[in-house]
């Protein structure tokens, strides 16, 4: 990857091992190598890193803690449509239900 310094292209190169650490680190922006053979060489740098990916960890899990809030009733557990609906289908059987019996009463007479 390269970023546009002045009239040039600035080098930017990361070399990772399979299991994704970094081995090498070069960033022409940020004062060159940040990471040399797998040694820190540019900490302040290598701090802002951390600080990205931990940031990057916070956004990923903000969302399943999220406080369901009070005042938007379909994010109540419980009072969503879908459950509206299943619960008018429910009085329709019992009302299809009682018809029935009432029908099979009247035979049995």
């Amino acid at each position: 990857m390269s970023t546009v310094v002045g009239q040039r292209l600035a080098k930017n190169k990361i070399v990772r091992d399979t299991s994704g650490a970094i081995i090498d680190w070069f960033d022409e922006v940020n004062g060159g190598w940040i990471v040399q053979k797998r040694a820190i060489v540019n900490m302040e740098a290598w701090n802002a890193h951390l600080q990205k990916e931990k940031d990057r960890a916070e956004a990923a899990s903000a969302i399943g803690k999220a406080k369901i809030r009070d005042d938007y009733p379909e994010t109540r557990e419980g009072s969503n449509t879908s459950n509206a609906k299943v619960d008018e289908l429910d009085k329709k059987v019992n009302a299809i239900d009682e018809k029935l019996n009432a029908i099979l009463e009247a035979l049995k007479k």
